[in-house]
């Protein structure tokens, strides 16, 4: 049987974040940011149901919000879990957990609920932090926010916060795009085999619940069992499809040790057509560069770039060579940013503090940049060109001097007040954020013209945030202006969410800009490091519905070891099956 990134089974416990007596009393839940007040819900099986009513229509914060007070230790557990629902899914865009502990927070967010009670789960370790958080065996406040998708009033209900270190009956029975089991034994009777392996799964899941402790070793390997036989055949169970893009990004260099070739023929014994490899920063070059200095590893190892075009087109895999814009990169020798500093080329904020982004309007930086994707172009058979970064770090950057003296040229007149005039709720912020709306444009056009005049068959297409609306607001990214004008061949949504009903949404949006002028590509969370995993069977379901959609592809984040021992196999006895 295939490996499908089993949870350990573990002694442990589980903690009511928010007791039964909490959501039986919305008193107790402290409205903050002009929220309104909680109130009581329509019981959830008998159980106490909090309402949280989101007024998104006239909403003038970003979020709304409600805080619960009182000490919780949540040091020995590792997953924390929101059961929710609301019945309009696409007026939320996700929620939120806030814990507070001394001077700071621990903080993460949960994607968004669906019409049905659904258990979201985080792992702990995946928590970030604001300010200076204490220990997590000291939190003394929780906070629920709930972020908009759409100007439309909603509820949402929550019938739980809890934490937990064990594999619960509801993981085993959340199977794709199913939660429950009256819900997943009616999926699963569709088919003989899926009905079998209902059978055998329900057995290992009846026996576990029968134990006194489901929480000891023999119950929970028992689930993790009855796991595996599910989500194993509910991959089986799906259908490959002809002429889509079934990529793979991948972040390191030289594919995270196990090398091209290795990497390329796992992608092509599993069925994918495609490698975006990040092989290109504006500070490292995994390849012999005479604009960009060159990673340490091509004096060990040889040419990445060469060797990767080697073994991915003996094997029918294309390669779409990823560039990272306006940042010299992890992997690059912190000397390759001083000259920028020193030259005053990185983006600023509103205080005049330099950033780690070279500034985009700087035009020696624009010839840098162009001049380093020119080289590679014209010397390698690569087959598409893919930008990353192609944006700001957000609205508040940049301010620097040069984008003052750029910006006031084709203003016509000097600003005195700079940059206060131009920053959000200044006089000239809404033609300032437009204006750096163009500068990212005008670059992608010129990336555009560069290649049609230097290898006019390599594609173009970007790595862009979800949601064009979004993007263009909260990043200066206006990627649907670029699919209206024809400057790029294909986009690639960043659609990292292990919420289904979430990633729907986005792409509905993004389908929607782009009026089929150019495929949406539909890029998905497939894993991110040791502690933070998408259930594989959620990734099958999220292509699943991805193509249902109309999406020219997807582009799974990323080609990393776990991802081809436990995830590229179970998609190849269905969905990229030949």
């Amino acid at each position: 049987m295939l490996m499908v990134m089993a949870v350990a089974a573990a002694l442990a416990r589980a903690a009511d974040v928010a007791p039964t007596a909490a959501l039986r009393d919305p008193a107790k839940w402290i409205p903050v940011e002009g929220s309104p007040a909680a109130v009581a819900g329509h019981p959830d099986d008998t159980k106490p149901v909090l309402a949280l009513p989101c007024p998104f229509a006239k909403l003038s914060g970003w979020r709304a919000a409600w805080d619960l007070e009182g000490p919780l230790d949540l040091a020995a557990e590792r997953w924390i879990r929101v059961r929710v629902r609301t019945d309009d899914p696409e007026a939320v865009a996700g929620i939120t957990l806030y814990f507070e502990s001394g001077k700071g927070w621990y903080t993460a967010g949960f994607g968004g609920p669906s019409k049905g009670w659904r258990t979201l789960s985080v792992p702990r370790a995946n928590f970030n932090t604001e300010g200076k958080p204490g220990s997590w065996s000291s939190i003394h406040r929780m906070r629920i926010g709930v972020m908009p998708g759409a100007k439309r009033d909603t509820v949402v209900q929550l019938a739980g916060v809890e934490a937990t270190s064990a594999v619960g009956v509801d993981d085993v029975l959340a199977v794709g795009p199913w939660q429950g089991r009256a819900e997943l034994k009616a999926a699963f009777a569709t088919s003989t085999p899926l009905v079998a392996a209902w059978n055998a799964a329900a057995v290992e899941i009846d026996q576990a619940a029968r134990a006194p402790d489901l929480n000891a070793p023999g119950p929970q390997a028992l689930l993790d069992g009855a796991r595996r036989i599910l989500v194993e055949a509910y991959a089986r169970a799906q259908s490959p499809r002809r002429g889509e893009l079934r990529g793979v990004w991948c972040h390191d260099g030289t594919a995270y040790g196990m090398g091209w070739d290795a990497a390329c023929e796992a992608l092509a014994a599993n069925g994918f057509n495609a490698v975006f490899p990040n092989l290109l920063w504006s500070g490292i070059a995994y390849y012999p560069s005479k604009i960009l200095p060159v990673a340490k590893v091509v004096a060990e190892k040889g040419d990445q770039l060469q060797a990767l075009l080697d073994a991915a087109h003996k094997r029918g895999i294309a390669v779409h060579l990823w560039k990272v814009c306006w940042q010299m990169g992890w992997m690059s020798d912190p000397a390759a940013a001083v000259p920028f500093r020193f030259a005053n080329r990185m983006q600023v904020d509103r205080d005049g503090k330099q950033g780690e982004w070279l500034c985009p309007s700087d035009a020696r930086n624009r010839t840098y940049e162009l001049d380093a994707i020119r080289e590679v172009v014209a010397k390698y058979p690569i087959d598409g060109f893919h930008l990353d970064y192609i944006r700001y770090g957000g609205d508040e950057w940049c301010f620097c001097r040069t984008c003052q003296a750029n910006f006031e040229e084709g203003l016509g007149r000097h600003l005195k007040d700079w940059p206060r005039t131009v920053v959000a709720g200044g006089a000239n912020a809404a033609a300032y954020a437009d204006w750096r709306r163009n500068v990212i444009t005008s670059f992608v056009r010129e990336v555009k013209r560069m290649i049609q005049d230097v290898r006019p068959e390599v594609r173009l297409s970007a790595a862009v945030f979800p949601v064009p609306s979004n993007a263009r607001q909260t990043v200066l990214q206006d990627w649907g202006r670029w699919i209206q004008d024809g400057l790029v061949d294909f986009v690639c949504p960043m659609n990292y969410t292990e919420n289904l009903e979430e990633m729907q949404a986005r792409l509905r949006a993004e389908l929607d800009a782009a009026g089929g002028k150019a495929p949406v590509c539909a890029g998905l969370f497939a894993t991110y490091g040791e502690g933070r995993d998408q259930r594989p069977d959620m990734a099958i379901a999220q292509i699943v519905a991805a193509r249902a959609m109309g999406a020219g592809g997807f582009v799974l984040f990323e080609l990393e070891p776990r991802v081809v021992r436990d995830l590229l196999p179970l998609l190849h006895l269905g969905v990229t099956r030949p």
